[in-house]
């Protein structure tokens, strides 16, 4: 095993951090274009994680997908 890595591995196990991962991927698609794709990962993960869903709503990376009925949905606007 690689030194360090028993603390990397404890991180993937913790279901937060493996919850950010949608997040940070659909920020990525959003901040490139690919709203369809950024909105399917919003889809898994804001149902599941209520402090997410409050933070997309002021997190620039999401600002091209804001107006997105799709997105109003998932919030509940």
């Amino acid at each position: 095993m690689v030194a360090g890595s028993d603390g990397m591995l404890s991180l993937a196990e913790d279901p937060a951090m493996l919850a950010s991962f949608p997040y940070n991927l659909a920020c990525f698609l959003a901040r490139n274009g690919r709203t369809d794709k950024a909105i399917e990962q919003l889809e898994l993960i804001l149902p599941l994680r209520p402090d997410l869903l409050e933070w997309s709503k002021q997190d620039a990376d999401l600002d091209s997908i804001r107006q997105d009925s799709r997105y109003l949905a998932l919030i509940g606007s």
